[in-house]
């Protein structure tokens, strides 16, 4: 069996997005934007297109004790 067998498939990238992601690597971090879909509100970098997993709107907030 050879040992590649074993190892999950790697997607391919397009290079506009790896570029992106080396702009994003090289300018020491994202620059994000605030997405809204639904219920849920996030962040998505406006140059590699990353998301944060985000937060669900419109459920009961956290609560504060002390």
């Amino acid at each position: 069996v050879h040992a590649d067998a074993h190892m999950p498939a790697q997607r391919a990238v397009p290079l506009d997005l790896r570029l992106r992601q080396w702009i994003c690597a090289a300018s020491r971090g994202h620059a994000f934007l605030m997405g809204l879909d639904g219920p849920r509100m996030y962040l998505i970098c406006q140059h590699c297109f990353h998301e944060t997993p985000g937060w669900e709107l419109g459920a009961r907030p956290p609560r504060i004790t002390s």
